[in-house]
């Protein structure tokens, strides 16, 4: 009887803490921002903040669970003088602006996931807006 409720309360454990939250990782490297310059991860969205971190030596990583991706989202300092709008995904990615400015920075990552993302539906509408000469 003893087993039969430890599994019974195991099982129920295990059950509530599932959840559907996914982590992403981005690590980034800048040239022009202060040392303990914040930067702040923004869902587009909702306007939420979901995570921040602080800049060293213009080298800062996010790592941060959310509970659903793909998101667009805004990554910015708190005057947002350095900025980059980017759409995250559950993979390692990497944000170079070592040798431009922020919001010109390399964004990488997995190359299939890669491809994924530029097939999401949202992300093709917008580039379908974005590159329409009517927006310009």
């Amino acid at each position: 009887m003893k087993k039969i409720l430890f599994i019974s309360l195991l099982s129920a454990f295990i059950s509530c803490n599932n959840t559907n939250e996914s982590v992403f990782i981005l690590e980034g490297k800048s040239n022009n921002i202060p040392n303990e310059t914040w930067l702040y991860l923004k869902d587009t969205g909702n306007d939420v903040i979901l995570d921040s971190v602080r800049v060293t030596e213009n080298i800062f990583q996010f790592k941060t669970k959310i509970d659903s991706l793909p998101i667009r989202v805004i990554i910015h300092d708190k005057s947002y003088k350095n900025y980059n709008f980017l759409w995250l995904d559950e993979y390692h990615m990497t944000l170079d602006a070592s040798n431009s400015n922020f919001k010109d920075a390399v964004i990488s990552g997995d190359l299939n996931k890669l491809s994924h993302q530029l097939t999401h539906p949202y992300l093709n509408q917008y580039l379908l807006l974005y590159h329409n000469p009517l927006y310009h």
